[in-house]
């Protein structure tokens, strides 16, 4: 994209947990632009660009994940402060400033100076990952307790608004 935020945004798409690959994609397409036409570089502050939040190595990737239980259970906001403590973001399924639409949240890195964008691309994967694990905890719990022979605690479930994520 050319005149957006940056004054040129390469934005490239995987499926799946593949931001290694997506970065190694972007780097060639990078390297081509680069070569006719030269990027504005400062050796202390990286990539100089129109926003002042992407200098650095100018990366921010995001990985989209479908939480619905954390967002029924209300644990999406516990993750957010954990999120932050490892220089990234929970954000809204169109970006920043967006809410959550059906459970869809991007995790984005929100550091982009003083790292390189393979280590900024790592801590994603992993705080991703341990996202993608509190999720599957937050299904599992709810599945016991929708199990639960407690027939109060099973009405409670049932006349919840997670119960259709449940029965699912």
């Amino acid at each position: 994209m050319v005149g957006e935020e940056d004054h040129l945004r390469l934005q490239v798409i995987g499926t799946g947990l593949c931001p290694k690959e997506c970065l190694e994609t972007a780097n060639r397409i990078a390297a081509l632009i680069e070569a006719t036409l030269p990027f504005a570089y400062d050796e202390r502050l990286g990539y100089l660009t129109a926003c002042p939040t992407n200098v650095g190595t100018g990366l921010r990737a995001s990985i989209m994940l479908h939480l619905p239980m954390l967002t029924a259970t209300g644990g999406i906001n516990q993750l957010a402060g954990y999120a932050g403590s490892r220089g990234c973001a929970i954000r809204g399924a169109y970006g920043e400033g967006s809410q959550a639409v059906g459970g869809f949240y991007q995790i984005s890195n929100q550091i982009t100076l003083g790292a390189s964008a393979a280590e900024l691309t790592d801590k994603l994967v992993e705080t991703a990952t341990a996202i993608i694990d509190a999720e599957k905890k937050a299904r599992e719990q709810v599945r016991s307790f929708a199990k639960c022979s407690n027939s109060r605690a099973l009405s409670v479930v049932m006349k919840s608004s997670t119960w259709p994520l449940i029965a699912q």
